[in-house]
């Protein structure tokens, strides 16, 4: 089951669209923003080379999928001249409004609490998520953001 708890107005139709993309979320169903309970999605299929496996082949360690969303305006996006990750994950505009988290057992959450979200995550798996495989959607920017803002260096 894949839930999401709630989440700005703004960000649910994108991860509404990424999870439709990562079959995840049914086509046409969308995010209700507002709503307090978690809304149970159908998990698709797993196969043997099916990421939501409970563990990899590679290394043998279990294995999670992490993806954040961030805040975005006309002015303050990476699209905008001269704008890094550095210097958009460092600006005082920036706010991570959720991650998504795919667990080695097949469980996907959105969550909005962020920081919380985190600490769970490092109580099961490390302070540095040492006792994981951590995939991220795009490493660079999303390792960057756990590292930055939340001291954490898998």
């Amino acid at each position: 089951m894949c839930s999401i708890s709630k989440m700005s107005a703004a960000s649910a139709p994108m991860y509404a669209q990424l999870l439709e993309k990562a079959g995840l979320l049914p086509a046409g169903q969308s995010v209700d923003p507002a709503a307090t309970a978690t809304k149970p999605v159908s998990k698709p299929t797993t196969t043997p080379e099916s990421p939501t496996r409970p563990t990899s082949k590679w290394l043998g360690l279990p294995r999670i999928l992490l993806d954040f969303e961030t805040y975005v305006s006309k002015d303050y996006n990476l699209g905008a001249s001269g704008m890094s990750y550095e210097r958009y994950i460092m600006d005082g505009n920036f706010h991570a409004h959720c991650v998504g988290v795919l667990h080695p057992d097949g469980h996907c959450e959105v969550r909005s609490d962020v920081a919380a979200a985190l600490s769970e995550l490092q109580r099961s798996y490390g302070r540095n998520l040492d006792n994981v495989l951590t995939v991220m959607h795009n490493s660079a920017f999303d390792a960057a953001v756990l590292a930055w803002h939340h001291g954490i260096v898998p």
